[in-house]
């Protein structure tokens, strides 16, 4: 996935102060200029159709998935919904590889939110 950090300045000089700070439903579809999305359909389901489409027929490999770094957030706010769409994925990529797939969150590990 392409990285979002612009290196946008706060008010006091600091680096991206958008990290960990967002809220959004990760299943939830928002209407944009070209129709609508979510978090799923923009991000994840293009990220599994590769991974997919990558292990085809090798059942041999083990499959890890992080759902998305920096979103503590939207992780606390949507807890449900994140775990909900982990289950999901998890269940599409276990059915072509023989280990089971590791499907979560990704944490940053100096702080949760903000």
């Amino acid at each position: 996935m392409p990285e979002a950090d612009y290196q946008q300045k706060d008010g006091n000089g600091l680096c991206c102060f958008w990290r960990n700070a967002a809220e959004f439903d990760p299943i939830k579809l928002y209407q944009g200029t070209n129709g609508s999305w979510s978090y799923e359909t923009l991000a994840l389901q293009p990220t599994v159709t590769a991974v997919q489409q990558a292990v085809a027929g090798r059942r041999d490999i083990v499959v890890s998935v992080g759902l998305g770094a920096e979103l503590g957030r939207s992780y606390t706010k949507f807890g449900d919904k994140w775990a909900q769409l982990s289950t999901s994925v998890q269940a599409t990529l276990n059915s072509g590889v023989r280990f089971p797939a590791t499907v979560g969150p990704n944490f940053d590990w100096g702080q949760l939110c903000g």
